[in-house]
């Protein structure tokens, strides 16, 4: 680094995004080797550590992929959220409201799922979650017309 610098080949501005992106991935590092535990605590350690950082979003970002990928889903959903206090404009917004959207699907919370999907659709329309979460609303549309129909079924045995 300090080479690199000497030699004009990296300005200060980036050798500080240099070493700031090294300490953020550390918590990718973890994330890859699935020790969530272990990432959210370097990702929080990060955040505080760099509140200013370009990375700052993407750490909160992957503080609640933390929580996703072990079903932790309102801690989850509680993550994602404060993506938004962060950065409301990151470039991880649409996953991260897809992903709460997910979030209250798997907690059964069908009708909050599909808030979260609509939203998806409209505030980033063109993208492959958009996508997705238009596929989910028709999945859950289809899953409350089962249940109704099951629960009229059980009407007429009774």
């Amino acid at each position: 680094l300090q080479e690199l610098q000497t030699e004009g080949l990296l300005t200060p501005k980036s050798s500080k995004r240099f070493t700031e992106f090294k300490k953020y991935s550390v918590g990718l590092q973890y994330m890859n080797s699935k020790e969530y535990d272990k990432a959210v605590k370097e990702f929080l350690k990060f955040r505080k550590e760099n509140p200013k950082s370009i990375y700052n979003s993407y750490a909160q970002f992957w503080i609640g992929e933390a929580y996703y990928m072990q079903s932790d889903y309102p801690m989850a959903i509680k993550q994602y959220q404060k993506l938004f206090s962060v950065n409301s404009k990151s470039s991880k917004a649409s996953t991260a409201l897809y992903r709460q959207g997910l979030s209250f699907y798997n907690l059964q919370s069908f009708d909050d799922a599909k808030a979260f999907f609509a939203k998806v659709i409209r505030s980033h329309p063109k993208t492959i979650e958009a996508i997705q979460a238009s596929s989910q609303i028709k999945r859950i549309d289809n899953i409350m017309l089962l249940r109704k129909q099951q629960e009229l079924e059980m009407k007429m045995v009774q």
